[in-house]
């Protein structure tokens, strides 16, 4: 309950105004990684794998507080609706000189019927399944303001073959 008073807060003051952003040259690199390892072993035990490029010495400057909330959120949506014995992939790659772009992928057998704008909306819940997972809905929503108030963007798509889907952030 506490997680959802918290994520509220954010969300009530991002819909006020811009959160202020303490800006500084951060390692996205380390980022990434932190959050890849603190999954994996959650998805071992579901018997998931866990991979991707991520790309070293990506670094740019903006907020890691807020970048950091950002894949937290992706790689928990990923490991929880990820299929049983399926593939969660994280990506990281420079882009340009000053940014970089995140992809979180995640094997889901029912991908077609994923709708990539609607997973944003404040308590959303695709479908019985999705309901039954921990959570309350607001993490993607919280995911997309908080990248767009770093001036970046979050997007999702899904892919055919094999079923997947996915978050681009991009910074």
């Amino acid at each position: 309950m506490s997680e959802l008073i918290t994520q509220m807060v954010v969300l009530s003051h991002l819909d006020e105004s811009a959160r202020v952003l303490n800006l500084a040259q951060t390692d996205i690199t380390k980022i990434v990684e932190d959050a890849g390892g603190s999954w994996k072993g959650d998805g071992q035990v579901r018997g998931l794998t866990i991979d991707g490029i991520i790309k070293q010495g990506v670094t740019c400057k903006t907020d890691a507080a807020s970048v950091k909330q950002v894949v937290f959120i992706l790689m928990d949506n990923a490991n929880k609706y990820c299929d049983e014995g399926g593939t969660v992939r994280v990506d990281l790659q420079p882009r340009g000189r000053k940014g970089a772009v995140i992809t979180v992928e995640n094997s889901y057998a029912r991908a077609e019927r994923f709708d990539p704008e609607k997973v944003f909306e404040r308590f959303y819940r695709m479908d019985a399944e999705r309901s039954q997972k921990a959570g309350h809905g607001i993490g993607l929503s919280l995911a997309r303001e908080t990248a767009e108030n770093l001036g970046g963007s979050l997007e999702a798509y899904t892919l055919s073959e094999p079923p997947t889907i996915g978050f681009r952030f991009t910074l």
